[in-house]
C-alpha cells in the first residue's frame, strides 16, 4: 500500500477540512482583489477629472492670474511651479496609472506622471516640453485589513470562550 505524503491527511474528515480551508482563503483573496478593482477605477477616473480641471485652469491662466490663483490652489495643497523643478519617476501604483490613462483619454495625451518618494510629491505635466507643472503633495492610503486577518480570530474565539467559560466554573 502506497504511503501517503506528510502534509495530505489520511482521514476523510482532515482532508474535507483541509479543502474548505483552501477554499475559504482563496475565495478571500478573490474578494480582496475584486474590491480593490472596484475601488480603484472610479478613483482614478475621479483624479484624471480633477487634474484635467486643473491643467486646463493652468494652460489658459496668463502669469498675473495664475499668482492671483495660487492662494486658492495652495488651500487645496497644489502648487504651479516651473517644469524644472520636476523630478522622480514613473508611479506604479495602479490607481495612478489608471488615473493617467484616463487623463490621456481625457484629451491630454502627451500628459506626464512623475511621483518623488523623498517628498511624497507627484508631479504632473501637460505635455514634455511645457514650461509649468502641477505639483501636489501625494495622499497617503489609510490601509485595508489583510484578507484572511478576521479568519484566525474567528477560529480562535470558540476556543478561548470554552477555556474563559471553564475557568469561570468551581472545580467538581
Amino acid at each position: 500500500m502506497k504511503k501517503n505524503q506528510f502534509w495530505w491527511p489520511d482521514t476523510l474528515f482532515n482532508r474535507m477540512f483541509l479543502i474548505i480551508a483552501g477554499l475559504l482563503f482563496l475565495s478571500q483573496l478573490a474578494v480582496y482583489w475584486f474590491f480593490n478593482i472596484y475601488q480603484a477605477n472610479p478613483q482614478a477616473e475621479h483624479m484624471a477629472q480633477n487634474w484635467a480641471q486643473v491643467l486646463t485652469l493652468s494652460e489658459t491662466l496668463s502669469p498675473a492670474q495664475r499668482t492671483a490663483i495660487q492662494p486658492i490652489l495652495s488651500r487645496q495643497g497644489l502648487q504651479v511651479l516651473p517644469a524644472s523643478a520636476m523630478s522622480g519617476r514613473n508611479p506604479r501604483i495602479p490607481p495612478l496609472v489608471n488615473a493617467l490613462q484616463q487623463l490621456r483619454q481625457m484629451g491630454w495625451p502627451d500628459a506626464q506622471l512623475r511621483f518623488d518618494p523623498r517628498s511624497g510629491t507627484l508631479w504632473l505635466q501637460t505635455h514634455p516640453g511645457a514650461a509649468l507643472a502641477l505639483a501636489m503633495p501625494m495622499p497617503r492610503p489609510a490601509g485595508l485589513p489583510l484578507p484572511g486577518s478576521s479568519l484566525p480570530l474567528f477560529c480562535s474565539c470558540p476556543g478561548w470562550a470554552r477555556i474563559w467559560w471553564y475557568a469561570r466554573l468551581p472545580a467538581p
